[in-house]
């Protein structure tokens, strides 16, 4: 007679905690079944059954290796608070979702879904934040009990410059074209004078691509402006004052499993260490 020995595995707590958040916000409950070990007594055969979660009839298998590696804190929590943009730039995927700004109310209610599993929030998956009409508001409210960061294009950057509670500010520089009124120098001003107000409290990172249009331009304007030395060729950040960094990278491009050249593998970290809210509350 064969002896089976099952063994019930318990699921990470941290992942079960993760989990019902994520559900608490799409207002739906998960099931979880526990994995188990199975082993044919004196033999070295086993059988491992994964964790089972059921989430709106759909059944997630959850391997016990990978479980074992999840930690309770996410690293970061990208939120939307608009997917309106005041650009339609050519890199960019385009946001094809009704367009919608977070409530005040809405906010708050995220805020606190989030208390306790997150230090740092960004204000960043499609759209462009500075364009929200209460930007400053949704910064002040964040802060006290998150760190904020947030990425902009740069155009709307003059209605946060006096803003104290932002951790760090990205900046798209191969966001600009002059087709959106404004000469480079013009939104390098504007950008450059903001700055110069918030860098005593915000760490500012400057960011183009190798291939930025007005690449060279953009270089020799920070260059003057804060007597330093840029190259193109250096991938990564670049020191160019106190708090005040440039980050050269290549092209970004979205991933797209429709696109036939895209041979590249990769691997996905949502939910592992982050998540992303838009702007109508879907996770």
């Amino acid at each position: 007679m064969i002896n089976v020995i099952k063994q019930e595995i318990d699921m990470e707590e941290s992942l079960r905690k993760r989990l019902e958040i994520i559900c608490d916000f799409c207002n739906t409950s998960p099931t979880f079944i526990n994995a188990s070990i199975r082993r044919i007594d004196k033999t070295n055969l086993s059988y491992i059954e994964p964790h089972r979660i059921i989430i709106n009839d759909m059944t997630f298998l959850a391997n016990y290796d990978i479980m074992k590696s999840v930690k309770y804190m996410y690293k970061k929590v990208y939120v939307e608070i608009t997917n309106a943009c005041n650009l339609s730039c050519d890199f960019c995927i385009q946001n094809k979702r009704p367009i919608y700004y977070m409530t005040i109310e809405e906010f708050q209610t995220v805020l606190s879904k989030l208390e306790g599993h997150t230090k740092y929030l960004y204000f960043h998956v499609l759209g462009e934040p500075c364009l929200h009409p209460k930007i400053n508001e949704l910064i002040d409210m964040a802060s006290k009990e998150y760190q904020v960061n947030i990425t902009t294009n740069g155009y709307l950057i003059q209605k946060i410059k006096d803003n104290e509670n932002i951790r760090q500010l990205n900046i798209s520089l191969h966001s600009y074209h002059e087709r959106y009124g404004k000469t480079l120098r013009e939104y390098m001003k504007d950008i450059l004078e903001a700055v110069d107000k918030l860098s005593s409290t915000t760490y500012i990172s400057f960011r183009f691509w190798q291939s930025t249009k007005d690449v060279q331009k953009m270089i020799q304007i920070l260059e003057k402006h804060y007597n330093a030395q840029i190259s193109v060729e250096n991938l990564g950040n670049t020191t160019l004052a106190h708090n005040i960094f440039v980050n050269i990278s290549n092209p970004f491009i979205w991933p797209d499993l429709d696109r036939k050249d895209d041979k590249h593998n990769g691997f996905c970290y949502a939910l592992k260490d982050h998540i992303g809210i838009l702007s109508d509350g879907t996770v």
